[in-house]
């Protein structure tokens, strides 16, 4: 008797067991497929709203292809009303300088910061410094200037900040190819 009542005691964990587990298993997975859904959403949202950033900021360095204007001087009266609806808190121009053939690397002086946010908190604590400096900042240096589009960057070893790089070329229209751009 005491053998066949442990045969179905056991008979009956192993199911129980069974079923916890495919139900833990339906859980992982309906949380997992939700997680899934919500970060879906959530990317798109936020590529879209980078997509209408980049565009604002194409079309703000637009106002500077192929002038003689120093968009230092003009960066407060017109760029900023551009990105007043972006979710930039400070716009830059940071010139190249070009460097001596014997160092070989251009420099990216930051000169001159125009916060356009109320948050823009220590953003022109930036002026005076070389944004090529930075190792990841002078590749999205390059890859702006050989693309001739606006490239996103971690800024500073954290990271915790992003900055936008976007070329302004001195010629109208701005050069096609990579070659032309690198003069």
């Amino acid at each position: 008797a005491w053998g066949a009542a442990s045969l179905v005691l056991l008979v009956g964990i192993s199911l129980t067991w069974g079923i916890v587990r495919e139900v833990q298993n339906q859980q992982r997975y309906a949380a997992r497929h939700e997680f899934e859904v919500l970060a879906s959403h959530h990317v798109h949202e936020l590529g879209q709203i980078l997509d209408e950033d980049f565009r604002d900021l194409a079309l703000a360095a637009m106002l500077f292809e192929g002038t003689s204007a120093d968009p230092a001087d003009e960066l407060g009266s017109q760029v900023v009303p551009f990105l007043e609806d972006s979710s930039f808190r400070a716009v830059a121009w940071a010139p190249r300088v070009s460097a001596p053939q014997a160092t070989g690397a251009d420099r990216f002086p930051v000169a001159t910061v125009i916060p356009v946010k109320q948050d823009a908190g220590d953003a022109t604590k930036m002026v005076g410094f070389d944004l090529s400096s930075d190792a990841a900042l002078a590749s999205a240096l390059g890859r702006a200037h050989d693309t001739g589009i606006a490239v996103l960057s971690p800024l500073g070893q954290a990271g915790s900040e992003l900055i936008a790089v976007q070329p302004v070329y001195s010629q109208d229209p701005a050069p096609m190819a990579v070659v032309e751009r690198r003069r």
